[in-house]
């Protein structure tokens, strides 16, 4: 019996660009079984204007962000595999088929990635290409590699959806690399199959909620604060969370950094000794806080 797969967008407020990913959809050469499509709120509610020729479950929700919104879609899936898109980027159309066709061929894979073409901002190298020069195949060191931060799309991605409860689904507090906390969980509890084949179309617009915080403190808040649970998470072997604690210094000062940058110097500090505590870079920590003592005491002395 082929697998069944439910394809899962969240959307707010992007009608238009809602139509040309469920466009992309009803282009593939094996669609989907089903469409989930999540309301996060929008204003007026989304409705679907036209036709598709795969089933489309449309559920509605007060915004809760984007991890609420796919949990709530998946949840709400019947597929055993769940195919992500986000609803301003588009699939190609052998996208479906292909990772069905590799994941057949890898049973052992509870994880799929593949590579994209990016639209809006620079291309990134793929960080799960094949060690051996192959274009696809199993990536037993996937988590190793994603852990400094290496960006996979949600759009490219296929997962069985028993391995996503598994891993704990997406962290409903976090709006901001929600996907990159699933994807390393993911890779602690199944193996994944990847290939540097461009699957899907990714666009940057110009009101993207990421472009609007990133390099930004909170932004650096919210990587570090997933280095703090990765540390500490039962899913990852003694190894890998001895990685995550090592690498949580070095975010922590960036975390300083970016504070800094910003003009918030008792943050700084505050940040660097952290960054200190957790082995972190010892010379340009101490930087921070040599940079960052004028403009503290200046401070003090106005507020007296």
């Amino acid at each position: 019996m082929p697998a069944r797969v439910s394809a899962v967008i969240p959307c707010k407020d992007r009608l238009n660009l809602l139509d040309r990913a469920l466009t992309s959809i009803a282009a593939q050469t094996v669609p989907p079984d089903e469409i989930v499509v999540v309301d996060d709120g929008s204003d007026p509610p989304l409705t679907l204007a036209r036709d598709y020729p795969t089933p489309i479950i449309l559920i509605r929700q007060s915004n809760r962000g984007p991890a609420a919104a796919r949990n709530r879609g998946i949840d709400r899936a019947s597929g055993e595999w769940i195919a992500l898109l986000d609803c301003d980027d588009t699939w190609m159309p052998e996208k479906t088929d292909y990772q069905l066709d590799l994941l057949s061929r890898h049973e052992q894979a509870g994880f799929c990635v593949s590579n994209m073409v990016t639209h809006g901002r620079p291309s990134v190298s793929f960080p799960l290409a094949p060690s051996s020069g192959a274009p696809e195949g199993l990536i037993p060191d996937a988590l190793e590699r994603l852990l400094p931060g290496r960006f996979i799309n949600t759009s490219g991605v296929m997962f069985r959806r028993e391995a996503f409860y598994r891993a704990g689904a997406f962290d409903e507090d976090l709006w901001y690399c929600e996907d990159y906390d699933l994807w390393m969980r993911l890779a602690a509890v199944t193996p994944v199959v990847a290939t540097t084949k461009c699957l899907s179309d990714v666009y940057v617009e110009g009101d993207n909620h990421l472009g609007a915080i990133e390099g930004k403190p909170v932004s650096v808040e919210i990587i570090a604060s997933i280095f703090e649970k990765l540390m500490i998470s039962p899913l990852l072997d003694t190894r890998t969370r001895e990685q995550a604690a090592d690498l949580l210094g070095h975010k922590l000062f960036d975390l300083a950094y970016t504070y800094r940058k910003h003009g918030q110097p008792l943050a700084c500090c505050r940040a660097s000794f952290k960054s200190l505590l957790h082995h972190g870079p010892l010379k340009a920590n101490l930087k921070n806080f040599v940079l960052c003592w004028p403009d503290l005491l200046l401070r003090l002395t106005q507020s007296r």
